[in-house]
């Protein structure tokens, strides 16, 4: 949460090749059933419940007449592929 926000504070780690991968994993998913937040609770059903859904957003440095630069837009089409590639093999791998 940014400052004077009140929401859940998780530290989830990048991959599971950290030797507390599941530690932290195991702390944030407590963390977050602990939560009377919503949006909390949104995460909690999103993850419980099979799906395809994928959703998420970027916030990008606007250019002239409110175009993104060519590297900003490069950098989110790769966040965005890696992102579907991470989504494919856990599908792939339930």
């Amino acid at each position: 949460p940014g400052p004077g926000g009140s929401g859940t504070s998780l530290l989830v780690p990048e991959s599971r090749a950290f030797p507390d991968s599941d530690d932290l994993l195991g702390e944030a998913l407590l963390a977050l059933s602990r939560s009377g937040s919503p949006s909390d609770r949104e995460v909690l059903v999103s993850l419980a419940v099979p799906s395809d859904e994928i959703r998420w957003w970027h916030d990008v440095p606007t250019g002239p007449a409110g175009a993104a630069s060519w590297t900003v837009e490069d950098r989110l089409r790769g966040a965005a592929r890696r992102m579907l590639l991470a989504a494919a093999l856990a599908s792939r791998a339930r």
